[in-house]
């Protein structure tokens, strides 16, 4: 598997109030949780697509606080996430067979989740998180894949991939996909229930 990650990090975070990937989850900001997360599996490359905050996130890294990953601006983040997906899979696509896709927002992601996905893919061409009677990312998708992913239009992402009847979809049981940060409220929630 050669394996090209993808991390999602283009919204304005309107509910939040500000940019809520660069606030602080236990000592690091948490988009710094998503990208740690992809450096535990080996990778041919990483990109984090950013939008509105594409200037802050960046400033941040040459700050130290980001890690070592390659950000890529999508300016037209404001076309929904797909739009950030087709930004990604053109960045990865020929560099691996297999695409991974976490958004910023998720900290609570395991490296075993992740082995979760990878494992069901032998016999499927797409494995996504499931939860609360839900599927969705993390996701990871094989090169079959790709131009379907490049075709997606809207806000939806890659759900309505994980549908179809003639793609092979596992679907995962990632009960800790269901915790987004999307308002200080799920932040003080998380930074609560997971204090370290």
């Amino acid at each position: 598997m050669k394996l090209g990650i993808m991390v999602l990090a283009a919204g304005a975070s309107r509910r939040f109030g500000g940019c809520k990937l660069l606030a602080s989850v236990h000592t690091k900001p948490l988009l710094q949780h998503a990208i740690d997360l992809a450096q535990t599996h080996d990778h041919e490359a990483l990109v984090v697509i950013t939008g509105h905050w594409h200037e802050a996130i960046v400033a941040a890294q040459a700050q130290g606080e980001i890690g070592e990953a390659r950000i890529i601006h999508n300016k037209d983040w404001q076309l929904g996430m797909s739009s950030s997906i087709r930004c990604g899979v053109e960045a990865l696509e020929g560099r691996c067979n297999h695409l991974l896709i976490l958004l910023g927002d998720q900290p609570g992601i395991t490296p075993r989740d992740i082995d979760t996905l990878i494992a069901a893919l032998p016999d499927h061409q797409i494995a996504c998180a499931s939860y609360a009677g839900i599927c969705g990312v993390p996701a990871l998708f094989s090169e079959e894949v790709f131009t379907d992913l490049k075709a997606l239009r809207g806000d939806r992402g890659a759900k309505a991939l994980f549908v179809q009847t003639d793609r092979r979809v596992a679907q995962c049981a990632i009960p800790a996909a269901a915790v987004d940060i999307d308002t200080l409220v799920d932040l003080e929630s998380y930074r609560n229930t997971t204090a370290q």
